[in-house]
This record gives structure tokens, C-alpha cells and sequence, in this order.
């Protein structure tokens, strides 16, 4: 936890929730919603890739950070009303679905978080992504 202290902001949060994810995810969708509020989609595409670079690493963030938010109203104006969690379905959907050389880990951890959501955000997912609908 010293490593803490060395970050400041938006790393330090990032960085507390990859140590202690289910200690810590909860209340930083809190902190979040501060950092993103203007602009959530900038945060969680834009930013959050800057932070973390490799994607198995950004998409399990991004999925802790979703399974533990998505039924409270923030998770509803942060993911759905934003656009985030339509960016979230269609990067993991072509990762999954790309036929260039992708590492399994990275198409596996895909499916797994689109699956997530659709477990969790059915309705959203067959009105926005009509052609994934059961």
C-alpha cells in the first residue's frame, strides 16, 4: 500500500482498486463519478486506457468496476445514459471477434465482461444492440 502515496488523483484510485478491488471498487465509483462528471466517456475510454495500456488489464478494471456498481443510479448516468457501456459491448465484441493475432487471454476476458453485461443490462443491450437480442 505505500505505492499509494506515490500517485496522486485518477492513478490513485486506479491503483487502490487493483490492490484491493472488492475493498475499494465500491467507494470509488463515488470518486468516479468527481473525476468523470462532465465527461464519463472520456474517463472510462480515454483515460482509464492512458492508466492502463494492456487490455486485460483495462478490461478486468473496467468489469470490477462494473459488477460492482451496476444497479445504483450512478452506474445508470456514468455506463448507460454516457455512452460507456455501448463503447464497452462494441471494443470487447470486435477484441473477441478480431481476426488479427489477439492473445486468448485478451478475447476470453472479452467475452466474459460482455457476457457480464448482458447478464446484468439485458434491456439495455437488446434496445442498443438489437442484433445481439435473444
Amino acid at each position: 500500500m505505500t505505492q499509494f502515496y506515490d500517485h496522486t488523483g485518477l492513478q490513485g484510485v486506479v491503483y487502490a482498486c487493483q490492490e484491493a478491488p472488492e475493498e475499494f471498487t465500491e467507494t470509488a465509483m463515488t470518486l468516479f463519478a468527481q473525476f468523470g462528471k462532465f465527461n464519463y466517456v472520456e474517463l472510462f475510454t480515454v483515460k482509464l486506457n492512458e492508466l492502463l495500456p494492456n487490455w486485460s488489464e483495462y478490461i478486468e478494471f473496467c468489469h470490477n468496476v462494473f459488477l460492482t456498481s451496476a444497479d445504483t443510479l450512478i452506474s445508470k448516468e456514468a455506463f448507460e445514459e454516457s455512452g460507456v457501456l455501448s463503447y464497452w459491448i462494441s471494443s470487447t465484441l470486435a477484441m473477441a471477434e478480431s481476426e488479427v493475432k489477439v492473445p486468448l487471454n485478451d478475447r476470453v476476458s472479452s467475452m466474459v465482461f460482455v457476457a457480464q453485461i448482458w447478464l446484468q443490462k439485458s434491456d439495455f443491450v437488446n434496445r442498443n444492440f438489437p442484433d445481439l437480442a435473444l
